[in-house]
């Protein structure tokens, strides 16, 4: 079945209702840890919960995982490794590889702020039942397979929208 999407005027455009969504939610979230005194970004937050979730990783996965560019990353752990909430010990199958992983201060900041993190999405999402939580999961995850698919040749190479 097709839908009739019209993205005129822009107000309607479902990529704008998501990026708009997705400044709200991080502008909130920043206020939010500020508020609690917290000195991590929302970026920050987000690798130290990926790595909560994933364990020990290489640095080019978590980049994957989260998903941000290596060398964004990679600015991000050497903050959080200076303020010693990661750490980058050598893969025991490779020594030549590091992995990186929560130090035990990085999982106790971790845990404190889900707190927050929890509070704050449950305070945004005030007045969604949880059907429409999860339809709005179960489209978003729908649309950002079929725009990946879409974006991609059948050999794997970027498309150019010819």
């Amino acid at each position: 079945m097709q839908i009739d999407i019209d993205v005129f005027p822009l107000e309607k455009s479902p990529g704008r209702r998501l990026r708009q969504a997705h400044l709200v939610l991080h502008a909130g979230l920043t206020r939010r840890f500020a508020d609690e005194g917290c000195e991590l970004t929302v970026e920050q937050w987000a690798v130290l919960s990926q790595l909560h979730d994933s364990q020990a990783v290489s640095q080019s996965e978590l980049a994957r995982l989260l998903p941000k560019s290596e060398g964004s990353v990679s600015r991000v752990l050497a903050l959080l490794e200076k303020r010693h909430l990661v750490e980058r010990p050598r893969a025991e199958a490779d020594l030549r590889r590091s992995e990186v992983a929560l130090t035990e201060r990085g999982r106790q900041v971790r845990s404190e702020l889900a707190a927050v993190v929890r509070a704050y999405l449950q305070s945004a999402f005030r007045g969604v039942t949880p059907q429409e939580y999860e339809g709005f999961m179960r489209v978003t995850r729908k649309v950002c397979a079929n725009a990946a698919g879409i974006t991609e040749q059948s050999d794997g190479e970027p498309w150019d929208g010819a």
